[in-house]
Formats: C-alpha cells, sequence, structure tokens
C-alpha cells in the first residue's frame, strides 16, 4: 500500500493508507482533504471578513481623498515656487541694472567702496 500524508495543527506525518482511521480518530485528517465546517462558523466568519472589508473600503476612501488633498496642496505650491521664482528673477534683474546705473555715475563699485 502506499503513503498518505496528514495532519493535526501544524503537524504532518506520512504513514501507511491502512493506519489511516485509527490517525483520524486522534483528529488527524488527509492534507488536502476537505474539512467540515459548521455553517454558523462559516457565517460568523464570512461576517467578520465582510466588516473587515468595510472598514478597509473606509480607510482606503479616507487615504484617497488625502492623496487629492496633498495633491492639490503640491499643485499650489509649485505655483507658488514659480511665482517666487519669477519674482526673484525680476528683483535680481532690477539689482543688477541699479548696479549698472551706479557704475556708470561713480565707476566701478568695488573701488568706490575700497576709497570709503
Amino acid at each position: 500500500m502506499g503513503k498518505l500524508k496528514i495532519e493535526k495543527d501544524n503537524v504532518v506525518l506520512s504513514i501507511d493508507e491502512e493506519d489511516l482511521a485509527q490517525y483520524e480518530e486522534r483528529g488527524y485528517t488527509k492534507v488536502g482533504a476537505a474539512k467540515k465546517v459548521a455553517p454558523e462558523k462559516l457565517e460568523k466568519e464570512v461576517a467578520k471578513l465582510t466588516e473587515e472589508v468595510d472598514k478597509l473600503t473606509a480607510g482606503k476612501e479616507a487615504l484617497e481623498e488625502t492623496n487629492k488633498k496633498l495633491t492639490e496642496e503640491k499643485e499650489e505650491l509649485a505655483k507658488e515656487v514659480e511665482k517666487l521664482t519669477t519674482d526673484k528673477e525680476a528683483l535680481e534683474e532690477r539689482i543688477s541694472k541699479l548696479e549698472e546705473s551706479k557704475t556708470e555715475k561713480t565707476g566701478d563699485p568695488k573701488e568706490s567702496n575700497n576709497k570709503k
């Protein structure tokens, strides 16, 4: 006769087919065999799983809303950075023009700073 694999809890054994009945009396089942479960247990488990799915769905929706808000804030900040960069460039250009006009009026600004 051939060997069968049986299990109970975390124990897996390999036994001869002829010994299966005595191991089944001790609570062992064939590996891969369909297990009998009371319908009430299944209903409770389905209810628990459904509740968890609902919680996860609500959490997912909250995360999506947060992600949407963060994306909007990111876009607003990008616009603000662009505006500030433009303002900075305009100010640098004004400073450059002021330094050029000062240089034209007084000569080299470095030399005038050294004389003082």
